[in-house]
């Protein structure tokens, strides 16, 4: 005796005996023969099989070149990511700092814009994927900001050696052009040079205006710059806790920012500034290389020194080579991937 069941949409489930009927449309069993009008799988013999039930089962079977994530994959590699330093939050862009709107910290919004660099900027096989999601999640303090921690008061003139070639000349200009972005673009001279590719791509994102009305030192955003400093009493003394440890206090300092400050408060300027440097569009990469071509090495040292510079240790690189693997047994890369070289 065979049983029917509906699956759902037009997908009907036939069982009986030792096999397992998918249809969807009518079909007839006549003393005993299976008659199969327009089948998905026909009959199955021996173990009864699941047939594809959603767009994602099928997304399953694939691996991650030339196709964009889904909002659910993203949740997953996230999770993935924090399971790694065992940080138990799920949610996005959640340090003090950081100066996106809520609008900005959803899975949706990193899911788009993620998906759209990675269009506009050939991050388009597993691997390139896989590089770009370990650096900017380190670079980014673990999807946490969008901003860095520090005051940026060593990059202003005197401080920095690289500071008048980068284009700080002003005393301020350190925390006003610190690093932003989900890759932490820095020094004015860079950000100015992002912006300026903004404005020929889609100018009509900061209002048609020149580079020079935009980066006029003129505040347009607060930023909030965050440390912590020895508690002391009425006359300067510290004050100590009962182990005898210097009491902290926190200090929030608020930094006027011209639309340098748009990288770190706007998640499409956060990404892009990324896509934009990875690709090497400014010639700010300081190996000199497009990255994506780098990752295509899957050599994570000399991913990390085109972010960090032409350094032996650069900073976090066990961090960055602990994300890269994990992510690797997570795209299944060494399994699926339809670029992999062999």
């Amino acid at each position: 005796m065979s049983k029917e069941t509906y699956i759902g949409g037009d997908l009907i489930e036939e069982i009986g005996g030792s096999y397992k009927v998918y249809a969807t449309e009518g079909y007839e069993i006549t003393s005993g023969k299976e008659i199969i009008f327009n089948a998905m799988d026909g009959i199955l013999n021996g173990e009864p099989e699941k047939p594809p039930s959603s767009e994602e089962d099928i997304e399953e079977k694939k691996c991650y070149c030339n196709r964009d994530f889904t909002e659910n994959e993203i949740k997953t590699i996230i999770q993935t990511l924090r399971e790694t330093e065992k940080i138990k939050t799920t949610s996005l862009f959640y340090d003090e700092n950081c100066p996106l709107p809520e609008s900005d910290k959803t899975y949706k919004r990193l899911c788009d814009e993620l998906n759209n660099i990675m269009k506009n900027h050939s991050i388009n096989s597993c691997i390139r994927k896989i590089h770009f999601l370990a650096q900017s999640y380190h670079e980014s303090s673990r999807y946490g900001t969008t901003l860095e921690y520090s005051s940026g008061k060593k990059y202003n003139p005197g401080n920095h050696s690289d500071a008048k070639a980068m284009e700080h000349t002003v005393d301020g200009d350190g925390p006003r052009y610190k690093g932003r972005g989900i890759i932490q673009l820095t020094w004015r001279k860079t950000q100015k040079k992002y912006f300026s590719y903004v404005l020929e791509k889609e100018p009509q994102l900061l209002n048609n205006k020149k580079i020079d009305e935009l980066f006029n030192r003129q505040p347009l955003n607060k930023e909030k710059y965050i440390y912590y400093k020895d508690k002391v009493d009425v006359n300067g003394k510290k004050i100590l806790n009962k182990n005898g440890k210097p009491l902290k206090e926190k200090v929030i300092e608020i930094v006027d920012v011209d639309s340098a400050s748009l990288i770190a408060s706007n998640l499409h300027f956060a990404f892009g500034s990324a896509g934009w440097y990875w690709e090497n569009l400014g010639k700010t990469v300081p190996t000199g290389e497009n990255i994506n071509l780098v990752a295509d090495t899957d050599d994570v040292l000399r991913v990390s020194q085109c972010i960090n510079g032409k350094v032996k240790n650069p900073y976090g690189l066990k961090e960055r080579k602990e994300f890269t693997k994990n992510l690797k047994l997570l795209f299944k890369y060494d399994e699926i991937c339809i670029s992999k070289k062999k």
